[in-house]
């Protein structure tokens, strides 16, 4: 007996719940998919330089995202059937979104200094940097508030095979980490944009303001920020302590073995 959805909600739970799972496929799965050839075309060593930076990429991320998947999304699931309601919210997470890219410039040039690994990869910070930015600037809050999962896993499926696609033609010797940083923070930058023009094209143009609301919104994702951060800062603090004591080569079958543990 085959199962047929007995409503709208039910169809488009089944339907979200498949572009859910589209979405980790273009993140987690992808990665594990190339992770062997690109672990044999850098080597070992560089692998453990990327994974360490790419570490603190993700602890940028989830800075600029400040605890909007959680607040965010609720909210705009509220609100998504008063387009003027939601323009002001958009405009108030925006306008703390963009307050906090300062902060991050600050601490990456702190961490840059005094970080040794940071301090001689620099450009690789940089680059990293650049895609998390962009990517905790990406509103996949608001799609999720609106319950329409399949433009996310559309954008993240085309923009990530392009981007593994780059590194696969282009990536061959351990001088070419870079690269495929790049073309991971590409593929964020483009993620990022085409969502963001997808959504203005829904809502309207919005402004950035700083007022109560704005204030109040920040007051709310507190809460969130800090219990999607904290667990993040202690891993990357473990993993710095840890490559000041092991070899790059150590370091770098670390970071293989937990990529494969995390999907």
């Amino acid at each position: 007996m085959i199962f047929k959805p007995k409503n709208n909600l039910q169809k488009s739970f089944a339907s979200n719940s498949l572009y859910l799972y589209l979405s980790y496929f273009a993140d987690y799965f992808l990665a594990i998919i190339f992770l062997p050839f690109i672990a044999r075309a850098i080597g070992a060593v560089e692998l453990g330089v990327i994974g360490l930076v790419q570490g603190y990429g993700l602890f940028v991320t989830l800075f600029m995202e400040f605890g909007s998947p959680l607040v965010a999304t609720r909210e705009v699931s509220r609100l998504r059937n008063n387009n003027a309601g939601l323009i002001n919210f958009v405009s108030s997470i925006f306008s703390i979104k963009l307050a906090l890219i300062p902060f991050v410039c600050i601490l990456s040039t702190i961490f840059t200094i005094t970080v040794p690994v940071y301090s001689n990869n620099s450009d690789y910070l940089i680059i990293v940097v650049l895609g998390s930015i962009s990517q905790g600037l990406c509103p996949i809050w608001y799609f999720q508030g609106k319950r329409n999962m399949k433009i996310i896993s559309i954008s993240k499926i085309v923009f990530r095979s392009l981007g593994f696609l780059l590194i696969f033609l282009n990536v061959d010797s351990s001088d070419d980490g870079w690269i495929v940083l790049g073309a991971l923070s590409l593929s964020s930058i483009f993620i990022g944009l085409f969502l963001f023009f997808t959504m203005i094209n829904e809502t309207g143009v919005f402004r950035i303001t700083f007022s109560k609301k704005t204030k109040e919104i920040f007051l709310k994702s507190n809460l969130s920020f800090f219990i999607t951060i904290i667990p993040i800062i202690y891993q990357n603090l473990c993993v710095i302590i840890l490559s000041l004591f092991v070899s790059p080569l150590q370091l770098g079958l670390y970071y293989g073995a937990n990529r494969i543990y995390r999907a």
